[in-house]
């Protein structure tokens, strides 16, 4: 609902004046002053403004939240209150209808803590639910209105559409955010303008500004003070106070130093994804910085750091397909031994169907076991664990006949995790496949699965209650609260062990935006999962997450280029979601698929030619040959720039992945190692042009090294510290 709003608060005419009176960059401020005549008007998109506005909804998790909150209000009688109960709990504003960002230029709100140091991500989501930017916010002066009005563009959300409107508590703190008058502003000129009386923000006149790259004159602040706010996924330190005007600041990945501020503090707004340090006090301006063109993009690493264990499932993959693979190759053994792939995603009862030449059983406990155990053990050879896929029916009982099925299940765990077969345990299981639309049997609804799961899953866990089970294999990431993924959550009995889905990249973007939404499918959506009420069992119980099928898209792609599935380009899209399923740690991460064939170009190894490897199975390869153990604390990067960093388990040796995800720019990259001084690396490259079977040794001083990364490259450093 649009409506024009000729009689604004002073708050905003304050806003309006200061755009139109200063050419600066970045705006940011919270007024309170005297209303004043404007050559413009506002025109003003409410989401809420004591309600929400008809066609938006709300949804939360961990947390409590009131939409009719009678004290405070900033405008009006009503504000929303959120109270999280959790770290990463969360709020969601959303709508069907998207919001046309073209005809407004600011994002507006109001927020008020109910005690000091509560800390916020603020997200904004695109009509198809695509994350567009997140910025961080600390109110650190509880009881005080803090008023946001931010321009569009450096919320990259100006000429767009925005569907949904997210904020996630960083902190355990358990207080209150109250949330009011929540809009977008857009400026539409006057064709009468009248005049604009004298004004000023503080008791000091603010100068004309020239247009250009020189530092702004001193301007000092109004009474309300602003929390930090950046630009970016990366932290923002709050501010502190001190005497000092603030200059602009110029867009530079260089880190920025400490920034003094006037008596009540102005934020400082970072349009970089480098972490801006405290704000210190200092009785002399602070220039305006450009880029460092001699350091690049610094990423920094603390080896000293314990971050949590690396989880080389992370980067696991499905097996061949069942035509083409009877686990008689030599060569893709060696391949994925090679690689280090440490588990390998199978569907054994449908192979064991299609190579005995239809079914494995002719009753429950009547089967030939000859294939499942030729299939199985050559995974185990090829130094990973099987993923044991159980969809489609054996043979020998209807389908739909969970009990029958139930019965069949438990002579398989039995089979390999007591009587040992194998001479090793399966550990991870997964309860079908995408249910609803599995062509070797589906399973219509989400009430049906949690029959099977409890029939099924309960009998295999009597056998070997060590086992882990995902589910449901959603066929896509199905998150709302009333999704097969919820449903499973809260209606399995505690049965499942991973709450698990599929996400593919999307056929029609083109290529820099399919990888700008990476952080969104395979960090946001886990973190979600991981916190989110919605998938928390009724008694109490918080699921792992897995998500095991994805690829740059699921079909063919609408520019018709299909090779470059087989490109660096794919190669550096697995990279990026690796690393995002590393640090929210996932606990299997399954890419499809090692081949395939026909036409279909999704594998990664070319099985018509002795295996032999394109260039994303590189991918695989560098994770599994340049991961540690320990995974290290870090701190850097940018948009395209992304990094895993790790340590061996005796401390001398650092390995840092860095991904460049730029489709037509290089990029210089400075590695930092805190408390370092002198040694060696050796760095390895997987872009259009080299493999990383090889490396190319250096030193480095100071405990920095520099190297320029090429579009589309993914590298690796093992650092001898």
């Amino acid at each position: 609902m649009r409506k024009q709003q000729h009689n604004i608060t002073s708050k905003l005419l304050t806003v309006l004046f200061i755009i139109l009176a200063l050419p600066v960059t970045i705006f940011f401020m919270v007024q309170h002053a005297r209303p004043v005549q404007s050559a413009v008007s506002l025109i003003h998109y409410t989401v809420y403004e004591g309600s929400l506005t008809s066609g938006w909804k709300a949804q939360s998790w961990a947390s409590e939240i009131n939409l009719a909150n009678t004290s405070p209000a900033y405008s009006g009688s009503r504000s929303i209150s959120f109270t999280p109960t959790r770290r990463g709990a969360g709020l969601y504003l959303y709508t069907s209808r998207a919001v046309d960002t073209r005809l407004y230029s600011f994002f507006h709100f109001a927020t008020q803590a109910s005690q000091a140091g509560q800390d916020y991500n603020l997200t904004l989501y695109g009509g198809t639910d695509n994350m567009l930017s997140k910025v961080r916010l600390v109110n650190s002066v509880p009881g005080t209105w803090n008023v946001y009005t931010i321009p569009l563009s450096k919320l990259r959300a100006n000429a767009t559409h925005i569907g949904g409107i997210a904020l996630q508590s960083r902190t355990r703190s358990h207080g209150t955010l109250y949330i009011d008058s929540i809009g977008f502003i857009g400026l539409v000129s006057s064709p009468t303008p009248t005049a604009i009386p004298a004004f000023a923000a503080s008791p000091t006149a603010v100068p004309a500004l020239a247009a250009s790259p020189t530092a702004i004159p001193p301007v000092t602040s109004s009474s309300t003070p602003i929390p930090a706010l950046a630009a970016s996924p990366t932290a923002i330190p709050p501010v502190t106070s001190s005497s000092t005007p603030i200059p602009t600041l110029a867009a530079s990945p260089t880190a920025i130093p400490p920034v003094t501020s006037s008596s009540t503090p102005i934020p400082t707004l970072a349009a970089s994804p480098t972490a801006i340090p405290p704000v210190t006090s200092s009785s002399t301006p602070i220039p305006t910085l450009t880029p460092t063109s001699s350091t690049g993009t610094i990423i920094t690493i603390d080896p000293s750091s314990n971050a949590g264990p690396v989880n080389p499932f992370d980067w696991s993959i499905a097996a061949p397909a069942r035509e083409i693979w009877d686990a008689d190759s030599s060569a893709l053994t060696q391949r994925i031994k090679d690689a280090n792939i440490k588990l390998i995603r199978i569907g054994a009862i449908q192979y064991s169907n299609m190579h005995l030449g239809g079914q494995t059983c002719s009753s429950p406990t009547n089967c030939n076991f000859s294939d499942m155990d030729k299939m199985l053990k050559a995974i185990f050879d090829a130094g990973a664990d099987p993923m044991f896929l159980f969809a489609g029916y054996p043979g020998g009982f209807p389908t739909h006949d969970w009990q029958s099925y139930a019965t069949f299940m438990k002579l398989v765990v039995k089979r390999y995790n007591v009587d040992l077969v194998l001479g090793k345990k399966i550990t991870y299981w997964q309860a079908w496949n995408e249910p609803s639309d599995e062509p070797d049997g589906t399973i219509p609804t989400p009430q049906e699965y949690a029959t099977m799961v409890k029939t099924v899953v309960g009998a295999m866990k009597s056998v070997d209650p060590t086992i882990k089970v995902l589910g449901p294999v959603a066929p896509f990431a199905d998150l709302g609260s009333n999704g097969w993924v919820s449903y499973t959550a809260q209606n399995t009995d505690n049965l499942i062990d991973d709450l698990d889905w599929h996400n593919y990249g999307r056929h029609d973007d083109t290529d820099q935006a399919r990888l700008s939404k990476e952080q969104g499918q395979y960090y946001n959506d886990f973190m979600n999962v991981e916190t989110g009420q919605s998938f928390v069992s009724p008694t109490g119980k918080h699921y792992g997450v897995a998500l095991t099928e994805y690829n740059m898209a699921g079909q063919s792609l609408a520019n018709g280029d299909n090779q470059e599935f087989r490109t660096n380009y794919n190669a550096v899209f697995i990279a990026s979601a690796i690393m995002y399923a590393m640090k929210a740690q996932a606990d299997v991460f399954t890419m499809y698929i090692l081949a395939q064939p026909g036409a279909n170009t999704l594998g990664i190894l070319d099985y018509q030619n002795n295996w032999a490897p394109f260039a994303p199975y590189y991918a695989f390869y560098l994770f599994g040959n340049h991961s540690g153990t320990t995974m290290l604390s870090g701190t850097g990067g940018s948009g395209t720039l992304e990094f895993v960093a790790s340590k061996d388990a005796d401390g001398k040796t650092v390995h840092v992945i860095v991904v460049n995800k730029d489709a037509s720019a290089s990029q210089d990259v400075t590695i930092s190692l805190t408390g370092a001084t002198a040694g060696t690396y050796t760095q390895y490259q997987l872009d259009a042009k080299h493999i990383p079977t090889t490396g190319t040794t250096g030193s480095y001083a100071n405990g920095r090294l520099t190297v320029t990364m090429p579009a589309m490259s993914v590298e690796a450093f093992d650092i001898s510290l």
